[in-house]
């Protein structure tokens, strides 16, 4: 049986609803990540239910961009849950969109097909998500035929069904307060140093914390 208990509230009274994300997404290949520090409920004793991650890479690296017209819906993420042996398990997809068959195109999918990478995404609530963070994504079975399929070819990056992840898709915090928007159109060129990260999430944390009445956080063990 297990020894995690309900310890939260949940108004969705007066959510925003999400829509639709930014119709961009930057991969970055998973060893290119250096450093990174994550808070979620998993990581502490005690839940925030933040879900953050923070990372810094390797010099000289940064991730790459894919783009699509703004006015598409062919970019957004999602994420199914499974059991293993009771234990919950999350498959993370990022969905992206591929047009024409040329030479650029071809070789962009051929790394694509045989590289391991993390997506990241951004919402237009202005959240900035982080799938395949653990284990990694890579290419589901495609279809190219652009002739009958509007001239592109949607292509879902998925977690191997072998390895999953373990927990959700996090939301990503700059080293820099408030620079989440500049890190992600700068596709992660410059960030900051970890231990910054780890000052941050804390202050982040206690500010949510005060935003929230305290009605979020437990220092319970599990």
């Amino acid at each position: 049986m297990s020894c995690i208990k309900l310890k939260n509230d949940l108004d969705n009274g007066c959510v925003e609803l999400l829509k639709k994300y930014f119709q961009q997404v930057v991969l970055i290949n998973k060893n290119d990540i250096e450093s990174y520090y994550i808070q979620s409920p998993q990581h502490r004793n005690f839940d925030t239910n933040r879900y953050l991650v923070s990372f810094t890479l390797k010099p000289n690296t940064r991730g790459f961009r894919v783009t699509n017209t703004h006015n598409g819906n062919n970019v957004f993420g999602f994420y199914n849950k499974s059991e293993n042996e009771g234990i919950p398990q999350y498959k993370h997809s990022v969905q992206i969109s591929t047009v024409g068959i040329d030479e650029r195109t071809k070789v962009f999918l051929d790394h694509l097909d045989f590289s391991q990478y993390i997506a990241i995404i951004q919402s237009y609530n202005g959240l900035i998500e982080v799938y395949g963070f653990q284990y990694g994504l890579k290419t589901d079975d495609y279809e190219v035929n652009p002739a009958n399929n509007g001239g592109g070819t949607l292509i879902e990056l998925s977690s191997d069904d072998d390895v999953l992840e373990d927990e959700r898709p996090y939301i990503y915090i700059s080293a820099i307060e408030g620079n989440e928007d500049d890190d992600f159109n700068n596709n992660f060129e410059n960030n900051h140093s970890l231990p910054i990260v780890q000052k941050l999430i804390a202050n982040y944390e206690d500010k949510f914390i005060q935003d929230h009445d305290n009605n979020y956080l437990t220092t319970d063990n599990y």
